[in-house]
């Protein structure tokens, strides 16, 4: 995928979500996320350990972390969904930006979240930059923990996917296989927004991780009530040099 065209529908996602942020929040307490509460639980969280919720949204991972005696940060594109996680925890520290491109040190933090957000990145080249970015913000033997929804088992989204690459012409989001665009609706059915997707493969989930550097790469998938979800932890190396 043409890197312009990628930018583009990063920028789309930002103004997405910007567009549905308060019926979105809502809708998000409708969500089993059980799988995450495990997930989480099974990290063995230490005191005073540095974590970066990236793809925060309106922050609801809060509700889980609060036991933990923890320094967060949230990170968001949408200014929007970032204005509700602030008013909804105040004491937090949340901040808009890319999670391409992040504001932090190298080697800052002991755990990095990615809660069904890297589905909405584009472009294998962007894909590798997160991964990456994610990779240097972390400590020696830092942590992440990935969800990402899995698409493959629905024929639904395999159809629109197939419909992609065959019909080029009616593709006018120059969108790549295992790419798609899924609407929300409101409670009238009317379309708010189109959301870009990437459907990511289960081997390629991995295989980008390793690629980055990530070691006792860990995936895992859960059905809950809405969706498939692939379950990934990895770890970063102990030291910059291997």
């Amino acid at each position: 995928m043409d890197k312009k065209i990628a930018q583009k529908l990063i920028a789309k996602t930002r103004d997405d979500y910007n567009k549905i942020a308060e019926p979105f929040s809502s809708s998000r307490s409708a969500f089993n996320w059980s799988h995450v509460a495990a997930a989480i639980e099974k990290l063995q969280i230490k005191k005073s350990s540095k974590v970066l919720d990236l793809g925060c949204g309106n922050g609801r991972v809060l509700d889980i972390l609060g036991k933990f005696e923890i320094n967060y940060t949230g990170l968001d594109l949408s200014p929007k969904l970032i204005d509700l996680a602030q008013k909804k925890y105040p004491a937090e520290n949340f901040i808009v930006g890319n999670l391409l491109d992040t504001p932090f040190l190298e080697n800052e933090f002991d755990l990095v979240l990615s809660l069904a957000t890297l589905h909405h990145i584009p472009s294998e080249e962007q894909r590798i930059s997160a991964l990456s970015e994610i990779y240097r913000v972390l400590k020696p033997s830092g942590m992440v923990l990935i969800t990402v929804w899995y698409f493959w088992d629905k024929p639904k989204f395999k159809e629109e996917m197939t419909a992609t690459l065959l019909n080029q012409k009616s593709n006018k989001a120059n969108l790549e296989y295992g790419d798609f665009l899924k609407p929300w609706k409101d409670s009238q059915g009317n379309i708010l927004a189109e959301r870009y997707f990437h459907a990511w493969e289960k081997d390629e989930l991995k295989d980008l991780l390793a690629q980055v550097g990530f070691i006792d790469i860990r995936l895992s998938d859960n059905k809950d009530d809405k969706n498939n979800n692939l379950i990934v932890t990895a770890q970063k190396l102990k030291s910059n040099s291997g």
